[in-house]
């Protein structure tokens, strides 16, 4: 097992997990963001982006490239690999891929259809409603996971 914790892991490098991972590093966080095929997701597959604000016109995979160069100059690290199993019970979770596993404080998990967070510092007396998150593990399947 790794021994790095990172302050934040980001699960699905399409543009909102990129874009988490683009505040959190200027946010001088120590960000890493798991993607299982290459950064951008699924707006690889898009031969044309121009409702994107700021964007005129770009591909699909361009766009994912530039997000990807942007977070990496504010320090954000990468992992392509698939994320197979979650042990979020602890204060500080861990992600396993197929031959590796990351421990971080915090995470988001981002995909296709939703975007979730899920953070053990919520508590009953948290501004924040714990139970007003799905599950991570119910995300599984929009996250880029193949659990």
């Amino acid at each position: 097992m790794d021994k790095k914790i990172y302050d934040l892991i980001v699960i699905g490098g399409g543009p909102a997990g990129l874009t988490a991972g683009i505040y959190a590093g200027r946010a001088m966080l120590d960000v890493l963001v798991i993607e299982k095929d290459r950064a951008g997701g699924q707006i690889n597959l898009t031969s044309e982006v121009v409702n994107y604000p700021g964007i005129i016109e770009t591909s699909g995979e361009k766009f994912g490239e530039e997000l990807k160069k942007q977070a990496l100059g504010f320090g954000v690290n990468f992992l392509n690999d698939e994320v197979i199993d979650m042990d979020l019970t602890k204060e500080i979770k861990t992600i396993k891929q197929k031959e590796n596993e990351k421990r971080g404080k915090l995470y988001i998990f981002t995909g296709s259809n939703k975007i979730y967070y899920f953070n053990s510092a919520f508590s009953k007396s948290s501004s924040i409603n714990p139970s007003a998150f799905t599950p991570p593990s119910a995300v599984y399947q929009t996250a880029g996971c193949s659990k």
